[in-house]
């Protein structure tokens, strides 16, 4: 599941179902968008067919776009213009969205006395509440992404269109930023009498000269009219993504830190008023204490083995959660991020056939796929802070706070599959929906991605593209996974290796065995200032590096707590850095963002960036 981009999260299954980035300027650079999912028009008046968009994240199109009707509060009926937070949360229709975060919120301040928004005073940072019912805040409308692999969940359908909203504030100059919050609107798209192509044929845009052009085309013929997106607000689902809370690495420097995800889903009642529903593929593990729980659990694994297999199964609404939280950092190291594997015995997944398999051929096969289609493990895996889409930013945001790449890893590595979908669609015919597993999105063993450590017929081919090598750095004895990384250390790779101690609750968790390995002529950051896994970082103008800085601990958070601004405090306590270059054929690996700086994109922990974080932004508001 990913909310917004790559999986969802709430769709519930029938019965019958269970039995069987574009813009003028943002028109992708071949570092930007894999060449073969770029999907960019050639002219406004070619006739030729041209391929279909699949993402648009280009600021001053998703701005204009929100001014012609597709802000979330238009959207959701709740009223016109770009709108307030104050406006939203007193809404009919959203107000129980935001009183059910609050619950969250309060919960959350309940069971931890450490918990709280002021950096100063608590040593757990708790999102901002007050954020929700801001005047100065709104949720801006951060992505359109074009889904069509997921008419393979919805019989009848031709995927999704989803748009992508992202938490933003701004209270003066001084105090503006985004927030690590997204809610996601996911529409199906009905079949035509052509099947999907007129579907697809709509994400076909012209060459537009401007952004103006741009959005006339898309709003009176493309993908975003108001008769393709019907009444959104009594057919959508409304999916949002919270980081709830965030410890610093000071206070669990083993991890280099903990954060905790929420994610939630809702729909739209008989009036109109969004409910809580149901999260996709996501156990709920008091659904299955009973023998008989286990016993129809099982069943169902027979029943739906080739969609397992291809990716495409719906879990019946009897198991499945309403609430979950992910964990941040080291992904599916982690028992909270395997519900399934947290819920199911052993016994459950063994003495299988899996000879007609095309990707899971073992009991630790099945159980990392189901793993994976959950919302946990899917936005743990290859994501940003368990994020999948968090917009791009704007020239005009200072890069101390800024991001490379509006979407994860696993994103850009799934482009191409969609857009195989997509173009089966145009042609009429049947695609095939067959996705791989999340961590090895690109199947060719590129930087960051999953390998196999251990013998197992499900990752027996799971090896690393040429001068990478499967590094144990994370894993334990037991681990059948590792981590592509290059043999010879460079700038941005791993400097500690031990292994994550599982624990059912998430803040149990503990690395052991830890050890430091040499950084050759550079220096190793440890996990204890806020580099998981350690990282490598040399002087800058080092070759195969790119200059950043890095913030000084000590100080950088002494003036945070003292209420000053974040891009003050960032700019005055930090030392240069040679830093691994990014960009989308170049990737971080996990636990690390694409940040911008002024020469690029460069490797760095996400809570390094201010918008990525919740702690912090409270100040402006006292």
């Amino acid at each position: 599941m990913l909310f917004g981009v790559l999986g969802a999260c709430s769709r519930v299954p029938t019965p019958a179902q269970t039995s069987n980035p574009r813009g003028t300027r943002a028109r992708p650079e071949p570092s930007a968008l894999p060449e073969s999912a770029s999907a960019v028009p050639s002219s406004p008046s070619s006739p030729e067919p041209s391929q279909p968009t699949l993402l648009i994240t280009d600021p001053e199109l998703l701005l204009g776009l929100e001014h012609d009707g597709l802000a979330l509060g238009t959207l959701l009926e709740v009223e016109p213009g770009l709108g307030s937070n104050d406006h939203l949360a007193e809404s009919r229709r959203f107000a129980p969205v935001v009183q059910e975060l609050e619950d969250e919120l309060a919960r959350a301040t309940r069971a931890d006395k450490l918990a709280g928004v002021d950096v100063g005073r608590f040593s757990h940072r708790l999102f901002d509440r007050r954020f929700l019912r801001l005047p100065q805040a709104r949720f801006a409308l951060a992505g359109i992404v074009n889904r069509p692999d997921r008419a393979a969940f919805a019989e009848g359908s031709c995927g999704e269109l989803r748009l992508i909203y992202r938490l933003q504030y701004r209270l003066d100059e001084a105090h503006a930023s985004k927030l690590p919050m997204t809610i996601g609107v996911e529409l199906p798209v009905p079949r035509g009498s052509d099947g999907c192509r007129s579907a697809q044929q709509r994400w076909v845009e012209p060459r537009a000269d401007s952004v103006a052009a741009r959005i006339a085309w898309l709003r009176a013929h493309g993908p975003l009219q108001n008769e393709a997106l019907g009444r959104v607000a009594n057919n959508a689902r409304v999916v949002l993504n919270l980081q709830l809370v965030r410890w610093p690495s000071t206070v669990r420097p083993d991890l280099g830190g903990h954060a905790e995800y929420l994610l939630r889903a809702f729909r739209a009642d008989a009036a109109g008023v969004l409910r809580p529903e149901p999260l996709e593929n996501t156990i709920d593990a008091k659904a299955l204490r009973t023998p008989a729980q286990q016993r129809a659990f099982a069943t169902w694994l027979d029943e739906q083995a080739s969609r397992i297999d291809g990716g495409t199964p719906l879990l019946p609404e009897p198991w499945l959660a309403k609430r979950a939280l992910s964990v941040t950092p080291r992904g599916l190291h982690r028992l909270a991020n395997r519900p399934f594997s947290a819920a199911l015995d052993d016994k459950l997944l063994a003495g299988r056939d899996f000879g007609a398999a095309r990707f899971v051929k073992s009991s630790a096969g099945l159980l990392r796929r189901l793993d994976e289609l959950s919302c946990q493990g899917c936005h743990e895996a290859r994501s940003v802070a368990g994020f999948h889409l968090l917009g791009e930013d704007s020239d005009e945001q200072p890069p101390e706070n800024a991001l490379a790449l509006p979407v994860s890893p696993q994103v850009l590595a799934d482009l191409p599959r969609r857009l195989r979908v997509a173009r089966a669609m145009l042609d009429g015919n049947v695609p095939d929906f067959a996705a791989p597993f999340a961590e090895r999105p690109s199947g060719g063993g590129k930087y960051g991605e999953a390998c196999a450590l251990a013998d197992d017929a499900s990752f027996a081919g799971w090896q690393c593209e040429p001068g990478l090598a499967c590094s144990a750095t994370e894993a334990g004895p037991s681990s059948l996974l590792g981590q592509c990384l290059p043999s010879e250390r460079r700038a941005g790779d791993a400097c500690e290796r031990g292994a994550v101690g599982q624990a059912r609750d998430p803040l149990r968790d503990r690395m052991s065995a830890v050890t430091v390995e040499s950084c050759l002529d550079m220096v190793c950051n440890r996990s204890g200032v806020g580099f998981p896994g350690g990282m490598c970082t040399a002087t800058c103008g080092a070759p195969g590096t790119r200059c950043g800085a890095i913030a000084i601990l000590d100080s950088f958070n002494a003036c945070l707590a003292r209420g000053e601004p974040f891009i003050g405090c960032i700019r005055g306590n930090v030392t240069p850095a040679g830093l691994r270059a990014c960009d989308a054929d170049n990737p971080c690996r996990d636990d690390y963002v694409c940040a911008k700086t002024p020469h690029g994109g460069a490797c760095l922990p996400p809570y390094f960036v201010f918008q990525l974080r919740v702690d912090g932004h409270s100040s402006g508001l006292h």
